[in-house]
Protein backbone atom coordinates (compact mmCIF):
# COMPACT_ATOMS: atom_id res chain seq x y z
CA UNK A 1 0.00 0.00 0.00
CA UNK A 2 1.58 3.34 -0.99
CA UNK A 3 3.04 5.01 2.06
CA UNK A 4 3.31 8.65 0.96
CA UNK A 5 0.11 10.38 2.12
CA UNK A 6 0.73 13.44 -0.10
CA UNK A 7 2.30 12.33 -3.35
CA UNK A 8 0.46 9.00 -3.53
CA UNK A 9 -2.80 9.90 -1.83
CA UNK A 10 -5.11 8.75 -4.62
CA UNK A 11 -3.30 5.46 -5.15
CA UNK A 12 -3.35 4.83 -1.40
CA UNK A 13 -7.09 5.40 -1.10
CA UNK A 14 -7.75 3.18 -4.10
CA UNK A 15 -5.85 0.38 -2.37
CA UNK A 16 -7.75 0.95 0.87
CA UNK A 17 -11.11 0.94 -0.91
CA UNK A 18 -10.22 -2.29 -2.73
CA UNK A 19 -9.20 -3.98 0.53
CA UNK A 20 -12.35 -2.86 2.33
CA UNK A 21 -14.48 -4.11 -0.52
CA UNK A 22 -12.77 -7.51 -0.53
CA UNK A 23 -13.40 -7.89 3.20
CA UNK A 24 -17.00 -6.70 3.17
CA UNK A 25 -18.02 -8.82 0.18
CA UNK A 26 -16.17 -12.02 1.17
CA UNK A 27 -19.42 -13.75 2.16
CA UNK A 28 -21.06 -12.86 -1.15
CA UNK A 29 -18.20 -14.41 -3.10
CA UNK A 30 -18.57 -17.68 -1.22
CA UNK A 31 -22.33 -18.05 -1.50
CA UNK A 32 -23.70 -20.45 -4.07
CA UNK A 33 -26.73 -20.10 -6.36
CA UNK A 34 -29.38 -22.83 -6.44
CA UNK A 35 -30.65 -23.00 -10.03
CA UNK A 36 -33.72 -25.01 -9.00
CA UNK A 37 -35.06 -22.56 -6.40
CA UNK A 38 -33.53 -19.46 -7.94
CA UNK A 39 -32.19 -18.47 -4.54
CA UNK A 40 -28.76 -17.79 -3.13
CA UNK A 41 -27.88 -20.40 -0.51
CA UNK A 42 -26.78 -19.13 2.91
CA UNK A 43 -23.29 -20.05 4.06
CA UNK A 44 -23.00 -23.11 6.29
CA UNK A 45 -20.22 -23.70 8.83
CA UNK A 46 -16.77 -22.12 8.68
CA UNK A 47 -15.75 -20.81 5.25
CA UNK A 48 -12.55 -19.38 3.84
CA UNK A 49 -11.82 -16.82 1.15
CA UNK A 50 -8.14 -16.81 0.30
CA UNK A 51 -6.03 -14.72 -2.07
CA UNK A 52 -2.27 -14.43 -2.56
CA UNK A 53 -2.25 -11.53 -0.09
CA UNK A 54 -4.49 -12.68 2.76
CA UNK A 55 -7.05 -15.12 4.09
CA UNK A 56 -10.52 -14.22 5.38
CA UNK A 57 -12.18 -16.73 7.64
CA UNK A 58 -15.95 -16.46 8.08
CA UNK A 59 -17.37 -18.04 11.24
CA UNK A 60 -21.09 -18.06 12.13
CA UNK A 61 -21.80 -15.95 15.20
CA UNK A 62 -24.03 -18.77 16.47
CA UNK A 63 -21.05 -21.16 16.41
CA UNK A 64 -18.92 -18.75 18.42
CA UNK A 65 -21.72 -18.18 20.94
CA UNK A 66 -22.24 -21.93 21.34
CA UNK A 67 -18.53 -22.57 21.86
CA UNK A 68 -18.35 -19.79 24.43
CA UNK A 69 -21.35 -21.19 26.30
CA UNK A 70 -19.84 -24.70 26.35
CA UNK A 71 -16.39 -23.63 27.53
CA UNK A 72 -17.46 -21.06 30.09
CA UNK A 73 -15.79 -17.70 30.53
CA UNK A 74 -13.47 -17.86 27.53
CA UNK A 75 -12.73 -19.81 24.38
CA UNK A 76 -9.61 -19.88 22.20
CA UNK A 77 -10.49 -18.51 18.77
CA UNK A 78 -6.94 -18.43 17.41
CA UNK A 79 -7.59 -21.66 15.54
CA UNK A 80 -10.06 -19.81 13.31
CA UNK A 81 -7.11 -17.79 12.06
CA UNK A 82 -4.45 -20.51 12.01
CA UNK A 83 -6.31 -23.64 10.92
CA UNK A 84 -6.56 -24.58 7.24
CA UNK A 85 -10.02 -24.95 5.70
CA UNK A 86 -9.60 -28.74 5.47
CA UNK A 87 -9.68 -28.85 9.27
CA UNK A 88 -13.15 -27.24 9.41
CA UNK A 89 -14.41 -29.35 6.53
CA UNK A 90 -13.34 -32.45 8.44
CA UNK A 91 -15.08 -31.38 11.64
CA UNK A 92 -18.26 -30.63 9.74
CA UNK A 93 -18.13 -33.97 7.91
CA UNK A 94 -17.14 -36.27 10.80
CA UNK A 95 -17.49 -34.19 13.97
CA UNK A 96 -19.40 -36.92 15.84
CA UNK A 97 -16.35 -39.18 15.56
CA UNK A 98 -14.16 -36.84 17.62
CA UNK A 99 -13.82 -36.31 21.37
CA UNK A 100 -11.43 -34.31 23.56
CA UNK A 101 -8.46 -36.37 24.75
CA UNK A 102 -9.61 -35.77 28.35
CA UNK A 103 -12.68 -37.94 27.71
CA UNK A 104 -10.50 -40.91 26.79
CA UNK A 105 -7.60 -40.50 29.21
CA UNK A 106 -6.75 -38.61 32.38
CA UNK A 107 -4.05 -36.04 31.65
CA UNK A 108 -1.77 -35.01 34.50
CA UNK A 109 1.61 -33.41 34.79
CA UNK A 110 4.74 -35.49 35.33
CA UNK A 111 6.93 -35.10 38.40
CA UNK A 112 8.14 -31.68 39.46
CA UNK A 113 10.89 -32.60 41.91
CA UNK A 114 11.79 -29.13 43.13
CA UNK A 115 15.46 -30.16 43.38
CA UNK A 116 16.62 -32.09 40.31
CA UNK A 117 20.16 -32.34 41.67
CA UNK A 118 18.83 -34.54 44.47
CA UNK A 119 16.04 -36.55 42.88
CA UNK A 120 17.60 -37.53 39.53
CA UNK A 121 20.34 -40.14 39.83
CA UNK A 122 22.36 -41.79 37.09
CA UNK A 123 22.94 -45.55 37.49
CA UNK A 124 26.57 -46.71 37.39
CA UNK A 125 25.97 -50.43 37.90
CA UNK A 126 25.08 -52.92 40.62
CA UNK A 127 26.06 -52.11 44.18
CA UNK A 128 28.09 -54.36 46.46
CA UNK A 129 25.01 -55.55 48.35
CA UNK A 130 22.22 -57.46 46.59
CA UNK A 131 19.31 -55.24 45.60
CA UNK A 132 21.34 -52.01 45.48
CA UNK A 133 22.52 -49.73 42.70
CA UNK A 134 25.59 -47.56 42.54
CA UNK A 135 24.46 -44.11 41.40
CA UNK A 136 25.62 -40.53 41.06
CA UNK A 137 23.90 -37.17 41.00
CA UNK A 138 24.76 -33.92 39.24
CA UNK A 139 26.35 -32.54 42.44
CA UNK A 140 29.05 -35.20 42.25
CA UNK A 141 27.72 -37.45 45.01
CA UNK A 142 28.40 -41.14 44.30
CA UNK A 143 27.10 -43.99 46.41
CA UNK A 144 24.78 -46.96 46.73
CA UNK A 145 21.01 -46.86 47.26
CA UNK A 146 18.44 -49.63 47.48
CA UNK A 147 17.10 -50.29 43.99
CA UNK A 148 13.51 -50.30 45.32
CA UNK A 149 13.94 -46.56 46.02
CA UNK A 150 15.02 -45.75 42.46
CA UNK A 151 12.30 -45.71 39.80
CA UNK A 152 13.03 -45.62 36.04
CA UNK A 153 12.14 -42.14 34.78
CA UNK A 154 12.24 -40.36 31.43
CA UNK A 155 13.49 -36.82 31.85
CA UNK A 156 13.57 -35.59 28.24
CA UNK A 157 11.81 -36.52 24.96
CA UNK A 158 15.30 -37.00 23.49
CA UNK A 159 15.52 -40.24 25.48
CA UNK A 160 12.62 -41.74 23.50
CA UNK A 161 13.33 -42.39 19.85
CA UNK A 162 10.24 -44.38 18.89
CA UNK A 163 6.55 -44.33 19.78
CA UNK A 164 7.33 -46.76 22.66
CA UNK A 165 9.33 -45.78 25.74
CA UNK A 166 12.22 -48.22 26.23
CA UNK A 167 13.42 -48.36 29.88
CA UNK A 168 16.85 -49.54 28.68
CA UNK A 169 17.41 -46.21 26.90
CA UNK A 170 16.67 -44.05 29.97
CA UNK A 171 19.53 -42.19 31.60
CA UNK A 172 18.13 -41.56 35.07
CA UNK A 173 16.36 -43.05 38.06
CA UNK A 174 14.01 -41.02 40.24
CA UNK A 175 14.56 -41.13 44.01
CA UNK A 176 11.18 -42.29 45.30
CA UNK A 177 11.29 -44.59 48.35
CA UNK A 178 8.19 -46.85 48.56
CA UNK A 179 7.21 -45.95 52.10
CA UNK A 180 3.83 -45.09 53.54
CA UNK A 181 3.39 -41.30 53.20
CA UNK A 182 0.90 -41.43 56.09
CA UNK A 183 3.49 -42.73 58.57
CA UNK A 184 3.94 -40.59 61.68
CA UNK A 185 7.72 -40.30 61.28
CA UNK A 186 8.82 -40.68 57.68
CA UNK A 187 12.54 -40.53 58.42
CA UNK A 188 12.29 -43.35 60.98
CA UNK A 189 10.25 -45.33 58.48
CA UNK A 190 12.91 -44.73 55.81
CA UNK A 191 15.83 -45.57 58.12
CA UNK A 192 14.27 -48.86 59.18
CA UNK A 193 13.33 -50.00 55.68
CA UNK A 194 16.04 -48.48 53.49
CA UNK A 195 19.14 -47.41 55.45
CA UNK A 196 21.18 -46.48 52.36
CA UNK A 197 18.41 -44.22 51.07
CA UNK A 198 18.22 -42.71 54.57
CA UNK A 199 21.92 -41.87 54.45
CA UNK A 200 21.37 -40.18 51.08
CA UNK A 201 18.58 -38.06 52.58
CA UNK A 202 20.89 -37.11 55.45
CA UNK A 203 23.49 -36.02 52.90
CA UNK A 204 20.85 -34.00 51.04
CA UNK A 205 19.82 -32.21 54.22
CA UNK A 206 23.35 -30.73 54.41
CA UNK A 207 23.27 -29.31 50.88
CA UNK A 208 22.44 -25.76 49.82
CA UNK A 209 21.35 -24.04 46.62
CA UNK A 210 23.69 -21.71 44.74
CA UNK A 211 22.01 -18.87 46.71
CA UNK A 212 22.95 -20.53 50.01
CA UNK A 213 19.48 -21.84 50.90
CA UNK A 214 19.32 -25.32 52.48
CA UNK A 215 17.68 -27.82 50.16
CA UNK A 216 15.04 -28.71 52.72
CA UNK A 217 13.94 -25.03 52.84
CA UNK A 218 13.52 -24.56 49.10
CA UNK A 219 9.92 -23.29 48.55
CA UNK A 220 9.14 -26.01 46.01
CA UNK A 221 9.78 -28.80 48.55
CA UNK A 222 9.24 -27.44 52.04
CA UNK A 223 5.45 -27.74 51.79
CA UNK A 224 5.71 -31.54 51.64
CA UNK A 225 5.36 -33.73 54.70
CA UNK A 226 9.01 -34.62 54.07
CA UNK A 227 11.03 -32.52 51.65
CA UNK A 228 12.61 -35.63 50.10
CA UNK A 229 9.36 -37.53 49.46
CA UNK A 230 7.46 -36.62 46.27
CA UNK A 231 3.96 -37.83 45.47
CA UNK A 232 3.15 -41.50 45.12
CA UNK A 233 3.64 -42.84 41.59
CA UNK A 234 0.79 -43.13 39.15
CA UNK A 235 0.79 -45.76 36.43
CA UNK A 236 0.88 -43.82 33.14
CA UNK A 237 -0.08 -45.71 29.99
CA UNK A 238 1.42 -43.00 27.83
CA UNK A 239 3.38 -39.77 27.83
CA UNK A 240 2.54 -36.52 26.03
CA UNK A 241 5.47 -34.07 25.62
CA UNK A 242 5.03 -30.55 26.93
CA UNK A 243 6.62 -29.20 23.76
CA UNK A 244 7.11 -30.26 20.14
CA UNK A 245 9.55 -29.14 17.47
CA UNK A 246 9.98 -30.78 14.05
CA UNK A 247 8.76 -34.18 15.25
CA UNK A 248 5.39 -35.17 16.68
CA UNK A 249 5.41 -38.21 18.92
CA UNK A 250 3.05 -39.29 21.72
CA UNK A 251 4.62 -42.19 23.55
CA UNK A 252 3.13 -45.48 24.62
CA UNK A 253 4.52 -46.52 28.00
CA UNK A 254 4.01 -50.30 28.44
CA UNK A 255 6.61 -50.53 31.22
CA UNK A 256 4.93 -47.59 32.99
CA UNK A 257 8.09 -45.62 33.70
CA UNK A 258 7.70 -42.31 35.48
CA UNK A 259 8.27 -38.96 33.80
CA UNK A 260 9.59 -35.50 34.51
CA UNK A 261 7.40 -32.40 34.24
CA UNK A 262 8.45 -32.09 30.60
CA UNK A 263 5.70 -34.62 29.93
CA UNK A 264 2.04 -35.11 30.76
CA UNK A 265 1.04 -38.56 31.94
CA UNK A 266 -1.86 -40.25 30.15
CA UNK A 267 -3.93 -42.75 32.14
CA UNK A 268 -6.25 -44.41 29.63
CA UNK A 269 -9.76 -45.03 30.94
CA UNK A 270 -10.51 -48.08 28.79
CA UNK A 271 -7.62 -50.55 28.57
CA UNK A 272 -9.05 -52.13 25.44
CA UNK A 273 -8.41 -48.84 23.59
CA UNK A 274 -4.68 -48.68 24.27
CA UNK A 275 -3.50 -50.58 21.20
CA UNK A 276 -5.51 -48.25 18.95
CA UNK A 277 -5.20 -45.01 20.86
CA UNK A 278 -1.47 -44.45 20.56
CA UNK A 279 -1.23 -44.98 16.79
CA UNK A 280 -4.12 -42.52 16.46
CA UNK A 281 -2.34 -40.03 18.71
CA UNK A 282 0.57 -40.24 16.28
CA UNK A 283 -1.55 -39.60 13.20
CA UNK A 284 -1.26 -36.57 10.92
CA UNK A 285 -4.65 -35.40 12.16
CA UNK A 286 -3.48 -35.12 15.77
CA UNK A 287 -0.25 -33.46 14.62
CA UNK A 288 -2.34 -30.89 12.75
CA UNK A 289 -4.36 -30.28 15.93
CA UNK A 290 -1.13 -29.63 17.81
CA UNK A 291 0.07 -27.16 15.17
CA UNK A 292 -3.24 -25.30 15.40
CA UNK A 293 -3.90 -25.36 19.14
CA UNK A 294 -0.43 -25.05 20.70
CA UNK A 295 1.41 -21.83 21.50
CA UNK A 296 4.58 -20.83 19.68
CA UNK A 297 6.47 -19.07 22.45
CA UNK A 298 9.53 -21.26 22.92
CA UNK A 299 12.98 -21.09 21.37
CA UNK A 300 13.64 -22.44 17.87
CA UNK A 301 9.94 -22.38 17.01
CA UNK A 302 8.90 -25.14 19.42
CA UNK A 303 5.21 -25.60 20.21
CA UNK A 304 4.19 -25.43 23.86
CA UNK A 305 1.02 -26.76 25.49
CA UNK A 306 -0.24 -26.77 29.06
CA UNK A 307 -1.88 -29.74 30.80
CA UNK A 308 -5.43 -28.57 30.18
CA UNK A 309 -4.57 -27.69 26.56
CA UNK A 310 -3.31 -31.22 25.94
CA UNK A 311 -6.61 -32.56 27.27
CA UNK A 312 -8.60 -30.29 24.94
CA UNK A 313 -7.00 -31.65 21.78
CA UNK A 314 -9.55 -33.44 19.65
CA UNK A 315 -8.88 -37.09 18.89
CA UNK A 316 -10.67 -39.80 16.94
CA UNK A 317 -12.79 -42.18 18.97
CA UNK A 318 -10.70 -45.39 19.08
CA UNK A 319 -13.89 -47.45 18.90
CA UNK A 320 -14.52 -46.44 15.28
CA UNK A 321 -11.29 -48.08 14.08
CA UNK A 322 -12.15 -51.54 12.81
CA UNK A 323 -8.66 -52.93 12.20
CA UNK A 324 -5.42 -53.19 14.11
CA UNK A 325 -2.83 -50.42 13.79
CA UNK A 326 0.96 -50.72 13.93
CA UNK A 327 2.94 -49.44 16.90
CA UNK A 328 5.93 -47.53 15.51
CA UNK A 329 8.96 -48.93 17.33
CA UNK A 330 11.41 -47.31 14.92
CA UNK A 331 12.76 -43.77 15.27
CA UNK A 332 10.12 -41.09 14.67
CA UNK A 333 11.20 -38.74 11.86
CA UNK A 334 10.41 -35.09 11.05
CA UNK A 335 6.92 -34.80 9.55
CA UNK A 336 7.79 -34.60 5.80
CA UNK A 337 9.85 -37.83 6.00
CA UNK A 338 7.61 -39.49 8.59
CA UNK A 339 4.48 -39.38 6.43
CA UNK A 340 6.29 -41.30 3.68
CA UNK A 341 7.00 -44.34 5.87
CA UNK A 342 5.00 -47.48 5.05
CA UNK A 343 3.96 -48.24 8.64
CA UNK A 344 2.84 -44.63 9.14
CA UNK A 345 0.83 -44.86 5.92
CA UNK A 346 -1.07 -47.82 7.39
CA UNK A 347 -2.20 -45.57 10.25
CA UNK A 348 -3.14 -42.80 7.83
CA UNK A 349 -5.12 -45.13 5.59
CA UNK A 350 -7.08 -46.49 8.56
CA UNK A 351 -7.81 -42.93 9.66
CA UNK A 352 -8.93 -42.04 6.14
CA UNK A 353 -11.28 -45.03 5.92
CA UNK A 354 -12.78 -44.56 9.39
CA UNK A 355 -13.54 -40.88 8.83
CA UNK A 356 -14.87 -41.37 5.33
CA UNK A 357 -12.16 -39.21 3.78
CA UNK A 358 -11.04 -39.45 0.19
CA UNK A 359 -7.36 -39.84 -0.64
CA UNK A 360 -7.43 -36.29 -1.99
CA UNK A 361 -8.78 -34.96 1.32
CA UNK A 362 -6.16 -36.87 3.33
CA UNK A 363 -3.39 -35.58 1.06
CA UNK A 364 -4.71 -32.04 1.54
CA UNK A 365 -4.68 -32.46 5.32
CA UNK A 366 -1.10 -33.72 5.27
CA UNK A 367 0.04 -30.97 2.91
CA UNK A 368 -1.38 -28.35 5.26
CA UNK A 369 0.36 -29.99 8.23
CA UNK A 370 3.71 -29.95 6.43
CA UNK A 371 3.18 -26.34 5.36
CA UNK A 372 2.24 -25.12 8.87
CA UNK A 373 5.16 -26.93 10.47
CA UNK A 374 7.65 -25.66 7.88
CA UNK A 375 6.40 -22.07 8.19
CA UNK A 376 6.68 -22.18 11.98
CA UNK A 377 10.25 -23.50 11.91
CA UNK A 378 11.21 -21.10 9.11
CA UNK A 379 9.93 -18.09 11.08
CA UNK A 380 11.93 -19.24 14.10
CA UNK A 381 15.10 -19.47 12.03
CA UNK A 382 14.73 -16.07 10.36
Amino acid sequence: MPADLILEENARWQKVDTLVSQIETADERLRTYDSQTGQVQPLQGVQTMETDEFRIRLVPQADLAKELAEKGESAKWGLYIRAPQVYFDLLQQAGDKFVPLSEVAEVRRGYTTGINDFFYLEPLGSGEKPGTLRVKNSRGWVGEIEEACLRPVIKSPKEAKSMVVDPASLKYRLFLPPIDPKADDLEVELRMAYPLAYQYVRWGAQQRTSQGQPWQNVPSVRGRKAWWLIREPTIPDGLWPKSFNDKFAIYRNPDQVLSSDRFYELIVQNDSNISLLFPLLNSSLLSLMLEINSRVNLGEGALDNMTYEAGLNTIILPEIITSGLPILEREILPIPEELKQSDRQQIEEALCYSLGLTKVELDSLQEELIKLSANRLERAGS
